[in-house]
């Protein structure tokens, strides 16, 4: 069977047994298929689903399911404990409603059973759940991604809401981002005297930002969707594994950058900016996995992190990253 665990995203995270029903057809496993294909017909029984039908013993236990394609097939005088499935896919009712629609699209089903640790049976996520599931949870992702973080926001539109409402949810982390703007200004005048006397240096300074921006943006949007839907995630083996792909990629854009550069300006610049690009890229990657990481272990949804916040902190890293190793290298010519 499978066993999914909980995923807080936030203090206000709905959970699995907030969203059952238990208005769907329940039998045993003695029951014949003719039983359960009067129970279907019964025009005084109004289920909520009929997607599939849920097998229990005495004691509730949800011991295997059958669909009801199954029922119209298989011969009447045959048991339901005959036809069933055994292995059933459920989620605990403690598991984050994210995580229990997830399982449920993963697996191909309509719709999942929820079930307690003693195995009693508490009811089922429907279709139609899910897929309200689905669709809120990709709303609210999409708004933390850019820094707006409100349950409210995604439930209504622009039209209406006041003005006034709709700056107070989207401002807070714009300012921040103004705050973390000021500061790499005063890091990139801290090189003023590099700048004067190399200034072709400015030129490539939206490169190293973007290229940081890109590649940090790819490794924590995996990672916070890996987490979301992984609660055994190992942090330390993503990590490693991150920072694997991370070097590779970085080595790579970093031997084109010092060709092109050197074939294009000359070879030492080629070299000085290839280097920083190869260093920034590494501390972004790093960087992207370690703020939503940090987030998860205070019981935040890390999609918090992977926006305007995340994306000064890499702005600053690179910038200073780029002038450093410049400063360092040009002595050398």
């Amino acid at each position: 069977m499978l066993h999914t665990d909980q995923f807080h995203k936030n203090s206000h995270a709905k959970c699995a047994l907030h969203l059952v029903s238990l208005n769907v057809p329940i039998v045993h496993a003695a029951d014949t298929i003719r039983d359960v294909k009067k129970i279907l017909v019964d025009p005084t029984i109004n289920f909520d689903s009929i997607n599939y039908i849920y097998v229990l013993n005495k004691e509730k236990h949800l011991i295997g399911v059958i669909s009801v394609k199954e029922v119209m097939k298989s011969p009447e005088d045959e048991t339901i404990e005959q036809n069933m499935q055994k292995d059933v896919v459920y989620v605990r009712p403690h598991t984050h409603q994210e995580r229990a629609a997830y399982v449920a699209i993963k697996n191909c089903i309509k719709e999942i059973p929820v079930v307690d640790k003693e195995g009693v049976f508490k009811g089922v996520v429907l279709s139609d759940t899910i897929l309200k599931i689905t669709k809120d949870e990709l709303t609210e992702d999409m708004l933390l991604l850019e820094g707006i973080y409100s349950k409210d926001y995604a439930d209504v539109s622009t039209i209406s809401n006041s003005p006034w409402h709709l700056m107070k949810k989207r401002l807070p982390w714009l300012i921040v981002g103004l705050g973390g703007g000021l500061f790499a200004a005063q890091v990139i005048g801290f090189f003023e005297t590099l700048l004067e006397q190399q200034v072709i240096l400015v030129s490539f300074l939206p490169l190293m930002v973007y290229m940081s921006d890109a590649i940090g943006s790819q490794s924590q949007t995996i990672f916070i969707r890996y987490t979301a839907l992984n609660n055994e995630v190992s942090f330390v083996n993503y990590l490693w594994k991150e920072v694997i792909v991370g070097t590779f990629m970085a080595a790579v854009l970093a031997v084109l950058l010092g060709i092109f550069v050197g074939l294009l300006y000359e070879p030492f610049l080629g070299t000085v900016v290839g280097t920083a690009l190869f260093f920034a890229i590494v501390i972004s990657v790093k960087i992207a996995i370690l703020i939503p990481w940090f987030l998860v272990r205070l019981h935040k949804d890390p999609a918090i992190g992977s926006g305007p916040f995340a994306t000064i902190v890499r702005d600053i890293l690179s910038i200073l990253i780029y002038f450093t190793i410049s400063s360092l290298m040009y002595p050398l010519v």
